[in-house]
Protein backbone atom coordinates (compact mmCIF):
# COMPACT_ATOMS: atom_id res chain seq x y z
CA UNK A 1 0.00 0.00 0.00
CA UNK A 2 1.31 3.46 -0.90
CA UNK A 3 -0.01 6.65 0.73
CA UNK A 4 0.64 10.06 -0.84
CA UNK A 5 -0.40 13.40 0.62
CA UNK A 6 -0.26 17.12 -0.04
CA UNK A 7 -1.39 20.13 2.01
CA UNK A 8 -1.92 23.76 1.07
CA UNK A 9 -3.22 26.84 2.88
CA UNK A 10 -4.22 30.32 1.74
CA UNK A 11 -5.21 33.47 3.62
CA UNK A 12 -8.23 34.02 1.37
CA UNK A 13 -9.59 37.34 0.09
CA UNK A 14 -10.98 38.95 3.26
CA UNK A 15 -8.83 38.08 6.29
CA UNK A 16 -5.67 40.07 7.17
CA UNK A 17 -3.75 37.00 8.33
CA UNK A 18 -4.01 33.21 8.28
CA UNK A 19 -5.26 31.51 11.46
CA UNK A 20 -5.32 28.04 9.89
CA UNK A 21 -2.47 25.63 10.54
CA UNK A 22 -1.84 22.14 9.20
CA UNK A 23 0.44 19.13 9.41
CA UNK A 24 1.39 16.58 6.77
CA UNK A 25 3.59 13.93 8.42
CA UNK A 26 4.09 11.36 5.67
CA UNK A 27 6.54 9.23 7.68
CA UNK A 28 4.00 8.59 10.44
CA UNK A 29 0.92 9.09 8.25
CA UNK A 30 -0.57 11.80 10.48
CA UNK A 31 -2.51 14.64 8.84
CA UNK A 32 -4.09 17.57 10.71
CA UNK A 33 -6.01 20.74 9.86
CA UNK A 34 -6.83 23.31 12.55
CA UNK A 35 -8.81 26.52 12.09
CA UNK A 36 -8.07 28.99 14.90
CA UNK A 37 -10.34 31.59 16.38
CA UNK A 38 -9.81 34.49 18.76
CA UNK A 39 -8.85 38.16 18.84
CA UNK A 40 -5.71 39.62 17.25
CA UNK A 41 -3.41 36.71 16.38
CA UNK A 42 -4.79 34.43 19.11
CA UNK A 43 -6.47 32.09 16.62
CA UNK A 44 -3.14 31.52 14.92
CA UNK A 45 -1.57 30.70 18.30
CA UNK A 46 -4.31 28.23 19.17
CA UNK A 47 -4.22 26.39 15.85
CA UNK A 48 -0.43 26.10 15.85
CA UNK A 49 -0.38 24.87 19.47
CA UNK A 50 -3.07 22.28 18.75
CA UNK A 51 -1.24 20.90 15.71
CA UNK A 52 2.10 20.77 17.52
CA UNK A 53 0.79 19.22 20.74
CA UNK A 54 -1.65 16.74 19.21
CA UNK A 55 0.69 15.82 16.36
CA UNK A 56 3.56 15.41 18.83
CA UNK A 57 1.65 13.19 21.25
CA UNK A 58 0.28 10.98 18.48
CA UNK A 59 3.75 10.72 16.93
CA UNK A 60 5.20 9.62 20.29
CA UNK A 61 2.66 6.78 20.51
CA UNK A 62 2.41 5.87 16.83
CA UNK A 63 3.99 2.42 17.30
CA UNK A 64 1.48 1.64 20.02
CA UNK A 65 -1.33 2.85 17.75
CA UNK A 66 -0.07 0.68 14.89
CA UNK A 67 0.10 -2.38 17.12
CA UNK A 68 -3.45 -1.81 18.36
CA UNK A 69 -4.64 -1.21 14.80
CA UNK A 70 -3.18 -4.54 13.66
CA UNK A 71 -5.30 -6.34 16.29
CA UNK A 72 -8.40 -4.97 14.56
CA UNK A 73 -10.76 -5.58 17.50
CA UNK A 74 -13.37 -3.31 19.02
CA UNK A 75 -11.33 -2.98 22.23
CA UNK A 76 -8.13 -2.11 20.36
CA UNK A 77 -9.95 0.57 18.35
CA UNK A 78 -11.35 2.02 21.58
CA UNK A 79 -7.81 2.21 22.99
CA UNK A 80 -6.70 4.15 19.90
CA UNK A 81 -9.63 6.53 20.41
CA UNK A 82 -8.53 7.01 24.02
CA UNK A 83 -4.97 7.84 22.95
CA UNK A 84 -6.31 10.46 20.55
CA UNK A 85 -8.67 11.84 23.18
CA UNK A 86 -5.80 12.22 25.67
CA UNK A 87 -3.74 14.14 23.10
CA UNK A 88 -6.63 16.48 22.26
CA UNK A 89 -7.42 17.02 25.94
CA UNK A 90 -3.81 17.97 26.67
CA UNK A 91 -3.88 20.50 23.83
CA UNK A 92 -7.19 21.91 25.02
CA UNK A 93 -5.91 22.35 28.58
CA UNK A 94 -2.68 24.05 27.55
CA UNK A 95 -4.42 26.43 25.15
CA UNK A 96 -7.04 27.22 27.80
CA UNK A 97 -4.36 27.96 30.40
CA UNK A 98 -2.61 30.47 28.14
CA UNK A 99 -5.91 32.08 27.17
CA UNK A 100 -6.78 32.45 30.87
CA UNK A 101 -3.50 34.20 31.67
CA UNK A 102 -3.13 36.56 28.69
CA UNK A 103 -5.87 39.08 28.02
CA UNK A 104 -5.03 39.33 24.31
CA UNK A 105 -5.62 35.61 23.94
CA UNK A 106 -8.78 35.33 26.01
CA UNK A 107 -11.33 33.02 24.40
CA UNK A 108 -8.97 31.64 21.79
CA UNK A 109 -9.53 28.14 20.49
CA UNK A 110 -9.42 26.04 17.36
CA UNK A 111 -11.26 23.41 15.39
CA UNK A 112 -9.54 20.13 14.59
CA UNK A 113 -9.74 17.43 11.95
CA UNK A 114 -7.11 14.70 11.96
CA UNK A 115 -6.47 11.57 9.89
CA UNK A 116 -4.17 8.77 11.07
CA UNK A 117 -3.49 5.85 8.72
CA UNK A 118 -2.25 2.58 10.18
CA UNK A 119 -1.89 -0.30 7.75
CA UNK A 120 -5.30 -0.75 6.15
CA UNK A 121 -7.16 1.29 8.78
CA UNK A 122 -7.89 4.99 8.97
CA UNK A 123 -8.87 6.89 12.12
CA UNK A 124 -10.49 10.30 11.63
CA UNK A 125 -10.97 12.66 14.58
CA UNK A 126 -12.76 15.99 14.69
CA UNK A 127 -13.77 18.88 16.92
CA UNK A 128 -15.72 21.84 15.56
CA UNK A 129 -16.55 22.39 11.90
CA UNK A 130 -13.38 21.49 10.02
CA UNK A 131 -14.27 18.45 7.93
CA UNK A 132 -13.01 15.20 6.48
CA UNK A 133 -14.45 13.80 3.27
CA UNK A 134 -13.92 10.38 1.72
CA UNK A 135 -14.02 10.16 -2.07
CA UNK A 136 -14.66 6.52 -2.99
CA UNK A 137 -16.08 4.91 -6.15
CA UNK A 138 -16.89 8.34 -7.62
CA UNK A 139 -18.99 9.25 -4.57
CA UNK A 140 -18.33 11.81 -1.82
CA UNK A 141 -18.99 10.99 1.83
CA UNK A 142 -18.67 13.50 4.64
CA UNK A 143 -17.01 11.43 7.35
CA UNK A 144 -17.05 13.98 10.17
CA UNK A 145 -20.03 15.69 11.75
CA UNK A 146 -20.07 19.47 12.24
CA UNK A 147 -20.21 20.50 15.89
CA UNK A 148 -22.30 23.57 15.18
CA UNK A 149 -25.55 25.04 16.44
CA UNK A 150 -27.15 24.72 13.01
CA UNK A 151 -26.25 21.04 12.74
CA UNK A 152 -27.70 20.35 16.20
CA UNK A 153 -30.96 21.94 15.09
CA UNK A 154 -30.93 19.93 11.87
CA UNK A 155 -30.49 16.67 13.80
CA UNK A 156 -33.40 17.53 16.07
CA UNK A 157 -35.62 18.42 13.14
CA UNK A 158 -36.01 22.04 14.25
CA UNK A 159 -34.98 23.40 10.85
CA UNK A 160 -34.88 21.99 7.32
CA UNK A 161 -31.70 21.58 5.20
CA UNK A 162 -32.88 24.49 3.04
CA UNK A 163 -33.41 26.72 6.09
CA UNK A 164 -29.97 25.71 7.38
CA UNK A 165 -28.31 27.29 4.32
CA UNK A 166 -29.64 30.74 5.20
CA UNK A 167 -29.38 30.96 9.01
CA UNK A 168 -27.43 33.90 10.40
CA UNK A 169 -25.71 31.76 13.04
CA UNK A 170 -24.34 29.16 10.62
CA UNK A 171 -20.76 29.55 11.85
CA UNK A 172 -21.48 29.19 15.58
CA UNK A 173 -19.60 26.10 16.76
CA UNK A 174 -20.52 24.08 19.85
CA UNK A 175 -17.11 22.48 20.44
CA UNK A 176 -13.55 23.78 20.07
CA UNK A 177 -10.12 22.83 21.33
CA UNK A 178 -8.92 25.25 24.02
CA UNK A 179 -12.13 27.13 24.80
CA UNK A 180 -12.61 24.87 27.82
CA UNK A 181 -10.12 22.84 29.83
CA UNK A 182 -11.20 19.68 28.03
CA UNK A 183 -13.25 18.83 24.97
CA UNK A 184 -14.97 15.77 23.54
CA UNK A 185 -13.46 14.50 20.29
CA UNK A 186 -15.28 12.29 17.77
CA UNK A 187 -13.18 9.52 16.22
CA UNK A 188 -14.35 7.28 13.37
CA UNK A 189 -12.65 4.15 12.06
CA UNK A 190 -12.68 3.42 8.32
CA UNK A 191 -11.31 0.36 6.55
CA UNK A 192 -9.33 1.55 3.55
CA UNK A 193 -9.90 0.64 -0.09
CA UNK A 194 -7.50 1.08 -2.99
CA UNK A 195 -8.26 4.38 -4.72
CA UNK A 196 -9.63 6.11 -1.63
CA UNK A 197 -8.98 9.85 -1.47
CA UNK A 198 -9.40 11.79 1.77
CA UNK A 199 -9.93 15.54 1.86
CA UNK A 200 -9.33 17.39 5.14
CA UNK A 201 -10.30 21.05 5.08
CA UNK A 202 -11.32 24.11 7.06
CA UNK A 203 -14.69 25.79 6.57
CA UNK A 204 -13.02 28.32 4.29
CA UNK A 205 -13.32 25.59 1.64
CA UNK A 206 -16.37 23.50 2.51
CA UNK A 207 -18.47 26.61 3.09
CA UNK A 208 -18.47 27.07 -0.69
CA UNK A 209 -18.54 23.52 -1.99
CA UNK A 210 -21.04 20.81 -2.82
CA UNK A 211 -20.28 17.15 -3.48
CA UNK A 212 -20.05 17.73 -7.24
CA UNK A 213 -17.35 20.35 -6.68
CA UNK A 214 -15.31 18.02 -4.46
CA UNK A 215 -15.59 15.30 -7.11
CA UNK A 216 -14.35 17.71 -9.77
CA UNK A 217 -11.25 18.57 -7.71
CA UNK A 218 -10.54 14.86 -7.16
CA UNK A 219 -10.70 14.17 -10.89
CA UNK A 220 -7.49 16.15 -11.44
CA UNK A 221 -4.25 14.26 -11.92
CA UNK A 222 -2.10 15.17 -8.91
CA UNK A 223 -2.79 15.99 -5.27
CA UNK A 224 -1.08 19.35 -5.79
CA UNK A 225 -3.54 20.17 -8.59
CA UNK A 226 -6.46 19.07 -6.42
CA UNK A 227 -5.40 21.33 -3.53
CA UNK A 228 -4.65 24.33 -5.74
CA UNK A 229 -7.92 23.94 -7.62
CA UNK A 230 -9.93 23.73 -4.39
CA UNK A 231 -8.35 26.89 -2.98
CA UNK A 232 -8.80 28.79 -6.25
CA UNK A 233 -12.46 27.69 -6.29
CA UNK A 234 -13.07 29.07 -2.78
CA UNK A 235 -11.29 32.33 -3.55
CA UNK A 236 -13.28 32.85 -6.76
CA UNK A 237 -16.48 32.55 -4.72
CA UNK A 238 -15.44 35.16 -2.21
CA UNK A 239 -12.61 33.76 -0.11
CA UNK A 240 -14.23 35.14 3.04
CA UNK A 241 -12.10 32.97 5.31
CA UNK A 242 -8.72 31.27 5.42
CA UNK A 243 -8.66 28.17 3.24
CA UNK A 244 -6.74 25.01 4.10
CA UNK A 245 -6.84 21.62 2.42
CA UNK A 246 -4.99 18.32 2.71
CA UNK A 247 -5.47 15.56 0.16
CA UNK A 248 -4.43 11.99 1.02
CA UNK A 249 -4.59 9.21 -1.58
CA UNK A 250 -4.45 5.42 -1.08
CA UNK A 251 -2.76 3.72 -4.03
CA UNK A 252 -2.17 0.05 -4.98
CA UNK A 253 -4.19 -2.96 -3.92
CA UNK A 254 -4.63 -3.76 -0.24
CA UNK A 255 -4.04 -7.16 1.34
CA UNK A 256 -7.32 -7.29 3.25
CA UNK A 257 -8.97 -10.72 3.42
CA UNK A 258 -12.37 -9.38 2.36
CA UNK A 259 -12.62 -5.99 0.54
CA UNK A 260 -14.42 -3.29 2.50
CA UNK A 261 -16.73 -2.77 -0.48
CA UNK A 262 -18.01 -6.38 -0.20
CA UNK A 263 -18.73 -6.00 3.50
CA UNK A 264 -20.46 -2.64 3.05
CA UNK A 265 -22.59 -4.00 0.19
CA UNK A 266 -23.58 -7.01 2.28
CA UNK A 267 -24.52 -4.99 5.36
CA UNK A 268 -26.63 -2.61 3.29
CA UNK A 269 -28.65 -5.62 2.09
CA UNK A 270 -29.51 -6.68 5.65
CA UNK A 271 -32.84 -5.36 6.89
CA UNK A 272 -31.43 -4.34 10.25
CA UNK A 273 -29.26 -1.74 8.51
CA UNK A 274 -31.68 -0.60 5.79
CA UNK A 275 -32.07 2.94 7.20
CA UNK A 276 -28.32 3.45 7.67
CA UNK A 277 -26.29 5.84 5.55
CA UNK A 278 -23.00 4.76 3.99
CA UNK A 279 -21.15 6.52 6.80
CA UNK A 280 -23.22 4.71 9.43
CA UNK A 281 -22.59 1.35 7.75
CA UNK A 282 -18.86 2.07 8.08
CA UNK A 283 -19.41 2.72 11.80
CA UNK A 284 -21.15 -0.64 12.14
CA UNK A 285 -18.23 -2.32 10.36
CA UNK A 286 -15.87 -0.76 12.88
CA UNK A 287 -17.37 -3.01 15.59
CA UNK A 288 -17.49 -6.11 13.37
CA UNK A 289 -14.92 -8.84 12.79
CA UNK A 290 -14.54 -11.55 10.12
CA UNK A 291 -14.44 -15.17 11.25
CA UNK A 292 -13.79 -18.28 9.14
CA UNK A 293 -15.48 -21.61 9.96
CA UNK A 294 -14.54 -24.96 8.48
CA UNK A 295 -17.09 -27.45 7.06
CA UNK A 296 -19.31 -29.08 9.73
CA UNK A 297 -18.16 -26.61 12.39
CA UNK A 298 -20.72 -25.61 15.03
CA UNK A 299 -21.35 -21.86 15.20
CA UNK A 300 -24.32 -21.80 17.59
CA UNK A 301 -25.62 -24.51 19.88
CA UNK A 302 -29.29 -24.80 20.76
CA UNK A 303 -30.15 -23.92 24.39
CA UNK A 304 -26.72 -22.43 25.04
CA UNK A 305 -26.34 -18.67 25.67
CA UNK A 306 -24.47 -16.49 23.18
CA UNK A 307 -23.85 -12.84 22.39
CA UNK A 308 -22.92 -12.91 18.69
CA UNK A 309 -24.88 -11.86 15.62
CA UNK A 310 -23.68 -13.30 12.29
CA UNK A 311 -24.00 -12.35 8.60
CA UNK A 312 -22.81 -14.83 5.97
CA UNK A 313 -20.12 -13.44 3.65
CA UNK A 314 -19.42 -16.73 1.85
CA UNK A 315 -20.40 -20.35 2.21
CA UNK A 316 -23.55 -21.89 3.70
CA UNK A 317 -24.94 -22.98 7.07
CA UNK A 318 -27.84 -25.13 8.17
CA UNK A 319 -30.16 -24.27 11.04
CA UNK A 320 -31.69 -27.05 13.14
CA UNK A 321 -34.05 -27.15 16.11
CA UNK A 322 -35.10 -30.16 18.16
CA UNK A 323 -33.09 -32.31 15.77
CA UNK A 324 -35.00 -31.12 12.69
CA UNK A 325 -33.73 -29.07 9.77
CA UNK A 326 -35.26 -25.59 9.82
CA UNK A 327 -33.38 -23.83 7.02
CA UNK A 328 -30.25 -23.57 4.90
CA UNK A 329 -28.79 -20.07 4.75
CA UNK A 330 -26.39 -18.68 2.14
CA UNK A 331 -24.56 -15.44 1.36
CA UNK A 332 -26.32 -12.34 2.68
CA UNK A 333 -28.43 -14.19 5.23
CA UNK A 334 -28.05 -13.60 8.95
CA UNK A 335 -28.83 -15.28 12.24
CA UNK A 336 -28.42 -14.78 15.97
CA UNK A 337 -29.77 -11.21 16.01
CA UNK A 338 -31.70 -11.75 19.26
CA UNK A 339 -28.34 -11.95 21.02
CA UNK A 340 -27.92 -8.21 20.37
CA UNK A 341 -30.84 -7.59 22.75
CA UNK A 342 -30.47 -10.24 25.44
CA UNK A 343 -28.39 -13.24 26.47
CA UNK A 344 -31.19 -15.82 26.38
CA UNK A 345 -30.31 -19.39 25.29
CA UNK A 346 -30.18 -19.94 21.53
CA UNK A 347 -33.40 -21.27 20.01
CA UNK A 348 -31.57 -23.33 17.35
CA UNK A 349 -28.22 -24.77 16.36
CA UNK A 350 -26.23 -23.51 13.36
CA UNK A 351 -23.57 -25.62 11.61
CA UNK A 352 -21.59 -24.93 8.44
CA UNK A 353 -22.14 -27.16 5.41
CA UNK A 354 -18.93 -25.88 3.77
CA UNK A 355 -16.04 -23.57 4.64
CA UNK A 356 -17.67 -20.20 5.35
CA UNK A 357 -16.72 -16.62 6.20
CA UNK A 358 -19.04 -14.68 8.49
CA UNK A 359 -19.25 -11.12 9.75
CA UNK A 360 -19.59 -11.24 13.53
CA UNK A 361 -20.90 -8.49 15.82
CA UNK A 362 -20.82 -8.98 19.58
CA UNK A 363 -23.60 -7.70 21.80
CA UNK A 364 -21.32 -5.62 24.06
CA UNK A 365 -19.74 -3.93 21.03
CA UNK A 366 -23.15 -3.28 19.47
CA UNK A 367 -24.39 -1.72 22.72
CA UNK A 368 -21.26 0.45 22.96
CA UNK A 369 -21.83 1.64 19.39
CA UNK A 370 -25.44 2.71 19.91
CA UNK A 371 -24.52 4.43 23.17
CA UNK A 372 -21.79 6.35 21.37
CA UNK A 373 -24.03 7.32 18.44
CA UNK A 374 -27.60 7.56 19.71
CA UNK A 375 -28.94 8.70 16.33
CA UNK A 376 -27.59 5.52 14.74
CA UNK A 377 -28.86 3.54 17.72
CA UNK A 378 -32.42 4.75 17.16
CA UNK A 379 -32.28 3.67 13.51
CA UNK A 380 -30.96 0.21 14.37
CA UNK A 381 -33.40 -0.40 17.20
CA UNK A 382 -36.32 0.80 15.07
CA UNK A 383 -35.36 -1.66 12.33
CA UNK A 384 -35.04 -4.38 14.93
CA UNK A 385 -38.54 -3.66 16.26
CA UNK A 386 -39.96 -3.76 12.74
CA UNK A 387 -38.39 -7.18 12.19
CA UNK A 388 -39.78 -8.51 15.47
CA UNK A 389 -43.20 -7.08 14.62
CA UNK A 390 -43.22 -8.90 11.28
CA UNK A 391 -42.20 -12.16 12.92
CA UNK A 392 -44.93 -11.82 15.53
CA UNK A 393 -47.50 -11.10 12.83
CA UNK A 394 -46.47 -14.21 10.87
CA UNK A 395 -46.55 -16.31 14.04
CA UNK A 396 -50.05 -15.07 14.86
CA UNK A 397 -51.27 -15.93 11.35
CA UNK A 398 -49.80 -19.42 11.59
CA UNK A 399 -51.31 -19.89 15.04
CA UNK A 400 -54.77 -18.83 13.85
CA UNK A 401 -54.50 -21.23 10.91
CA UNK A 402 -53.57 -24.07 13.26
CA UNK A 403 -56.42 -23.33 15.69
CA UNK A 404 -59.03 -23.15 12.93
CA UNK A 405 -58.06 -26.41 11.24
Amino acid sequence: MFISAYGLTDVGRKRPHNEDYFLVDEDNKIYIVCDGMGGANAGEVASRMAVEIIGGRVRERIEEIRELSSQNTFDSKQKIKNIISEAVSEASLRIFEIASKEESKKGMGTTLVMLIICGENAFISSVGDSRAYLIRDNQVYQVTEDHTLVNEQLKRGLITPEEAKNVTYGNVITRAVGVMESVMVDTTHIELMAGDIFLLCSDGLHGYTEDKDILSFASLGTLQEMAASAIEFANQRGGKDNITTIYVRVSTELKTEVPASDKIRLLKSVRLFKYCTYQEIMKVLSVATIETFEKDEIILMENEPGEEFYIILSGEVQVTGNGKLIARLGVGKHFGEMALIDLAPRSASVVTTETSKLIKIKRKDFVALIKEDTHLGIKLLWSFLQDLSDRLRITNIELIKHLTQ
